[in-house]
C-alpha cells in the first residue's frame, strides 16, 4: 500500500493480514465483538402471543445485552428496513396465494387463512416491536 503519510501507512500495514488468516477472521473476532441483530417491545411490559414472550423494553433488552460486562458500542434501528421487507414479503405472499388458490381451488381456505396469519404477524411486528441492531464490544 503506497501512502505519503507516515501515520497512515503505519495504520495501513497493520491492517494488511496474511491471506490464510482471511477464512479464520470471522473466528478470531467473535472473541472482541458481538452482533445482534432482534428488537424490543415498544411499549408493552410483556407480550403473552406465542413466539413473542422474550422480548422486553429497551431498558430491559440493553440490561440483559450488557449483564455479563459487554459493552455498548452502537445500536442502530432496523425498525424501517424490517417495514420494507415485511411489505413485499406480504405482497409476494398475497401474490403467490392467489396463484395458488386458482390451482387449488380446494385449498382456498387454507391458503386465505394462511395469508391473514401472515398480515397478523407484520402487524404485531410494526405495532408492538422495534428492531435493532446492537454492536458490543466483548468483555475480556
Amino acid at each position: 500500500m503506497n501512502t505519503s503519510n507516515p501515520n497512515l501507512a503505519s495504520v495501513a500495514a497493520s491492517l494488511e493480514v496474511d491471506q490464510c488468516l482471511l477464512p479464520c477472521l470471522p473466528y478470531l473476532l467473535q472473541d472482541l465483538w458481538a452482533l445482534i441483530d432482534d428488537g424490543y417491545l415498544r411499549k408493552a411490559r410483556r407480550m403473552g402471543r406465542k413466539g413473542y414472550e422474550h422480548y422486553v423494553s429497551h431498558d430491559e433488552t440493553v440490561a440483559e445485552l450488557t449483564a455479563f460486562g459487554d459493552v455498548l458500542l452502537l445500536e442502530a434501528s432496523t425498525a424501517e428496513a424490517s417495514s420494507r421487507i415485511n411489505d413485499e414479503y406480504q405482497r409476494l405472499i398475497e401474490k403467490r396465494g392467489r396463484e395458488l388458490m386458482r390451482l387449488h381451488p380446494d385449498l382456498s381456505a387454507d391458503i386465505a387463512a394462511y395469508i391473514d396469519g401472515q398480515a397478523d404477524e407484520c402487524r404485531v411486528i410494526m405495532d408492538y416491536l422495534e428492531g435493532a441492531v446492537w454492536l458490543l464490544r466483548r468483555a475480556q
